[in-house]
């Protein structure tokens, strides 16, 4: 089994950054808990790296004490699109020498409409009088079952059920990256302008 996707136990679990007995390192752990992936970071784990220098927090961050979870997805021409928009493009891909010195050189290039993939309006999309994302707090509604529905403050209460440390942070897993699929992510074929998504 693939332990570094979007199925994985990592991804599907409840991550609480907890002491471990014998070291002042936090380590993730992992807990089952339907509905959606929640972590809380405790002000101590908040404040990790506040007592470690600048010149010091490379050496820190890569020591080991710390486990790094990548949650990213691929970003390319198979990328969930809104319909119409200008799907992910490969346009150019340099390699040569260049300079006196003759030195290697790469870089490439490629075109993309913003409504692609997971992503965050910016600065707005459907209201001309709407925050921009910046003036957004950070909260979301979430997403099981039905796509359409919305979540209100006594289902947070119910989930939280104050036993999480404050402050915290929220990662909802929605389980929508099982449809890594144009037609089953916005409920549509190409055509058809009906979306249905959260």
């Amino acid at each position: 089994m693939d332990e570094s996707g979007p199925d994985s136990p990592v991804h599907s679990a409840l991550l609480s950054v907890q002491e471990t007995q014998n070291s002042s390192c936090k380590k993730p752990v992992a807990f089952d808990m339907p509905l959606c992936t929640v972590m809380c970071l405790t002000l101590l784990g908040l404040l990790t790296f506040s007592y470690v220098s600048s010149n010091n927090v490379n050496n820190e961050l890569f020591s080991g004490q710390y486990e790094f979870i990548d949650l990213s997805h691929p970003f390319d021409n198979l990328t969930v699109y809104w319909p119409g928009v200008q799907r992910f493009e490969f346009t150019k891909k340099t390699e040569q020498f260049i300079g006196q010195n003759m030195s290697w050189y790469a870089a490439n290039e490629f075109t993309a409409g913003e409504h692609g993939g997971t992503h965050l309006d910016a600065p707005y999309h459907f209201s001309s009088t709407g925050k921009h994302v910046g003036e957004i707090p950070l909260t979301n509604s979430k997403v099981n079952d039905d796509p359409n529905f919305v979540l209100y403050k006594h289902d947070l209460d119910y989930i939280l059920n104050d036993n999480l440390g404050k402050p915290c942070v929220l990662i909802f897993k929605f389980g929508w990256t099982k449809y890594y699929n144009h037609t089953k992510y916005l409920g549509i074929n190409e055509q058809d302008k009906t979306l249905n998504f959260p």
